[in-house]
């Protein structure tokens, strides 16, 4: 009597976990938030996109502001893109032949510092061309979470040029291997590795 109660209880907590979930038809409400459009509802017809996938707790990247002869001037952008409760150590790496002249190598950006871009000026000195690039990163470790985040800016040639690096140079890959389809969602053809 007691073995079929628990198995009866058991099969009822099995079929109302398995009918009760979240769904996943509604778009999320900050889907949309960075167009300023409201939320949409997703349709079988609609395939999920980058925009509605996780983001990376922080991002890094350089604006370039201005070159005058050796002289650059580049922006080091920390962006926080979610709330977590440790600082990030922003570093930045300087390469052989290039000099900072103005700013900090090093700095934090405080554990309780709100969302958004937290940004600080810095000035170099190319004194010799240089194959590695100046490196921006940032780092976090909390409690069972980490966050490492890079951008570069290469300094090529004597002209004292800069290219971002990782900007592609040629065409673009095409998508030529075989289609992907997961249920209703068709997410169309892959990008064969080379």
């Amino acid at each position: 009597m007691i073995r079929t109660i628990s198995h009866t209880v058991l099969v009822l907590t099995l079929l109302m976990t398995g009918c009760h979930r979240a769904d996943t038809r509604t778009a999320s409400p900050h889907a949309n938030a960075e167009q300023g459009s409201p939320p949409t509802e997703a349709t079988d017809e609609q395939a999920p996109t980058i925009q509605d996938g996780p983001r990376a707790p922080a991002v890094v990247r350089w604006v370039r502001l201005e070159q005058r002869g050796s002289r650059l001037e580049l922006r080091a952008e920390v962006v926080k893109q979610s709330p977590f409760t440790a600082p990030l150590a922003v570093q930045v790496q300087v390469p052989a032949g290039v000099r900072l002249v103005e700013g900090s190598e090093a700095w934090e950006v405080p554990a309780d510092a709100p969302q958004g871009i937290h940004a600080r000026e810095l000035a170099f000195t190319i004194d010799a061309a240089s194959s590695e690039p100046i490196q921006l990163t940032a780092d976090a470790q909390g409690a069972g979470f980490g966050v490492h985040a890079v951008d570069a800016f290469r300094v090529n040639g004597s002209d004292k040029s800069l290219t971002r690096e990782g900007e592609r140079q040629g065409p673009m890959p095409q998508p030529v291997g075989p289609a992907v389809k997961v249920g209703n969602t068709d997410f169309g053809n892959t990008i064969p590795s080379p």
